[in-house]
């Protein structure tokens, strides 16, 4: 049974296909993506969770939420973090969860499904490694690497990807908010826009069943 959190949206989910975002850097990204398709609520919902630990509980809720019986799909969007045993707990929850519900699932991890780390990742990944806004990361991040043992993976490349977008000259504290309203930042990452983009395609051309249930 769904622990009923309060609703994320203020309507009946309208599609049968959900996205449902970790946090709000890929919400911004993929909902950018949806627009620029032309596409809308009834073609795939795209659902902001607003923190790893609310993404289990939601997908347990999302048919109270959905009005019912009408979805099939939802795809589950999440950093990789360090790949510990309690981020691969988390995987196989939200697995059981959908099954439970008669849901099917597709997990997609950033960067990717084998290597730790996040979002950020992905954008240090393809970011011109001779840019300006590169060099400085890469400096405050030598700068400061001595002191910071302790920092993951995941979280290196989340504090390198703040200092990255701070270097841009224009103001904005989150690169999917930066990426959703800033063409000039669009056009320096057009690998990670095309990441998620490959992502969206893949959830709206996924097969829909109405005999339940599938986990992949």
């Amino acid at each position: 049974m769904g622990t009923r959190l309060a609703k994320i949206a203020d309507r009946p989910l309208q599609s049968r296909r959900i996205i449902l975002c970790e946090g709000a850097d890929e919400y911004d990204i993929l909902f950018w993506l949806r627009s620029k398709r032309e596409l809308g609520e009834s073609d795939v919902e795209i659902m902001n969770a607003q923190g790893r630990n609310n993404l289990n509980p939601l997908l347990g809720d999302v048919r109270f939420m959905s009005g019912g019986s009408d979805l099939e799909l939802v795809a589950v969007v999440l950093d990789a973090e360090e790949q510990s045993s309690k981020d691969k707990s988390l995987v196989d929850n939200l697995k059981a969860t959908a099954q439970a519900q008669q849901i099917q699932v597709l997990i997609k991890i950033l960067p990717d499904a084998i290597t730790p780390g996040s979002l950020e990742t992905l954008v240090r990944r393809h970011a011109d490694g001779n840019a300006h806004a590169s060099n400085c990361a890469d400096k405050w991040e030598a700068c400061i690497q001595s002191s910071q043992e302790w920092v993951t993976r995941a979280q290196a490349d989340k504090a390198w990807g703040h200092v990255w977008l701070a270097s841009q000259g224009a103001f904005h504290s989150r690169i999917g908010h930066a990426l959703a309203n800033n063409a000039e930042i669009r056009k320096q990452l057009p690998s990670v826009l095309e990441h998620f983009d490959a992502l969206l395609e893949e959830v709206l051309r996924a097969p829909l069943k109405k005999t339940p249930p599938y986990v992949s």
